[in-house]
């Protein structure tokens, strides 16, 4: 591997992956089938493409004196009579787990209550706006990097500091960062590292789920919200195809420039400690090992390829852990209603992608943003 220049890449998911865009699947512009699928739709084209004039007059009526809890009854009723998804503006299909099919029908289909009609905001991934397919946001992998790298650079140098709360800053934090790289803006290596965004080979595999909140320990007390929190996420074994550029560095003031090679092994490196740290944490709550076995299998796939394989970690809920730095960690915790919160050099939770809200077996639950990045 050169020390500079663009490298091709491969990313493959070992685990869910949602990376926030601020958009919401919204009650009015989806149904979920009875077959467990959520389709989405822009409202507009909807009542454009519906081609019936009584449909429109009632959901123009329905619009001036009723609440969206009833239009959104009026559009199911729609889509479930024979309509044809995609000829009346369908832009999204996405698999939804059985438990919230279920729990939709149920209390938005067949109840006459808007109460928890809120509670089925569904938060999306990032995605294409001419497809609508999702895509892996370039400064979601560059953030991974950085922290890597930096992390690697207080390691060798032994820098450390004790958690607390004028540590847990950002401020502090970004004053750290400079002071590690040795930069200012204008100098900062960074600057010369370019990774593009990430898009899908072929149709990557998405399904809506929970996200869930375990305590660390077995035998604390349970830390999930009672209220329901869906959310869309990118599915395991999907690969993403992008490009990383390092520059050589013509600023001499650059003194520490990025090394491709260095690179890749300060990302293992860190990277693949919290890896170990969260699978004995799994072992320790009886969750199973499905992202460490998916790992095996393909760098043992891989092994004989010659590319140059790195763990990484990217997107929401994937812990603290994973986006301080190792030795100078300074992580929150709450301790709950009027009670002062404690700072720790790690996180007494970890968020996992659930089939159910409160599952009865950890067999089917996830850790969050898992990922395999391969020069290709």
């Amino acid at each position: 591997m050169n020390d500079f220049g663009t490298f091709n890449v491969r990313l493959t998911l070992l685990s869910p992956v949602h990376i926030g865009c601020g958009e919401d699947f919204e009650p009015t512009n989806f149904v979920i089938t009875d077959d467990g699928r959520l389709l989405h739709f822009d409202f507009m084209k909807f009542l454009k493409n519906i081609n019936n004039p009584e449909v429109c007059r009632s959901l123009s009526k329905d619009f001036s004196e009723k609440d969206l809890f009833y239009i959104h009854k009026l559009i199911y009723k729609i889509y479930t009579q024979n309509y044809n998804y995609k000829k009346i503006g369908c832009t999204s299909i996405i698999p939804v787990s059985a438990e919230i099919k279920d729990r939709y029908k149920e209390q938005i289909i067949k109840n006459n209550t808007s109460d928890i009609f809120n509670q089925f905001h569904i938060a999306r991934t990032s995605f294409c706006p001419n497809t609508k397919e999702p895509y892996i946001p370039g400064s979601s992998i560059k953030g991974a990097l950085r922290t890597s790298w930096i992390s690697g650079l207080a390691e060798k140098r032994k820098i450390t500091t004790q958690p607390d709360k004028q540590n847990s800053s950002d401020h502090y934090a970004k004053k750290k960062e400079n002071e590690l790289l040795n930069c200012s803006f204008q100098t900062d290596p960074f600057r010369l590292l370019k990774v593009s965004d990430f898009y899908a080979e072929g149709k990557p595999a998405r399904k809506i789920v929970y996200k869930i909140n375990k305590k660390k320990e077995p035998n604390s007390t349970r830390a999930s919200s009672d209220i329901p929190i869906i959310l869309e996420t990118i599915q395991p074994n999907s690969e993403f195809i992008g490009s990383i550029t390092i520059s050589n560095p013509l600023d001499k003031r650059i003194q520490e420039p990025i090394k491709a090679k260095e690179l890749f092994e300060s990302i293992n490196k860190y990277f693949f400690r919290a890896f170990k740290r969260e699978s004995e944490t799994l072992q320790r709550l009886n969750i199973t090992l499905s992202t460490p076995i998916l790992y095996n299998s393909i760098v043992t796939e891989k092994r004989d390829s010659h590319h140059t394989l790195a763990l990484l970690r990217i997107g929401q809920h994937c812990g603290a852990e994973c986006m301080t730095l190792e030795g100078n960690r300074s992580i929150k915790i709450k301790q709950g209603p009027n009670q002062p919160a404690v700072y720790k050099d790690h996180s007494t939770t970890i968020w996992l992608a659930s089939e159910k809200h409160t599952p009865d077996a950890n067999d089917e639950l996830h850790p969050f943003g898992w990922v395999l990045l391969e020069e290709i």
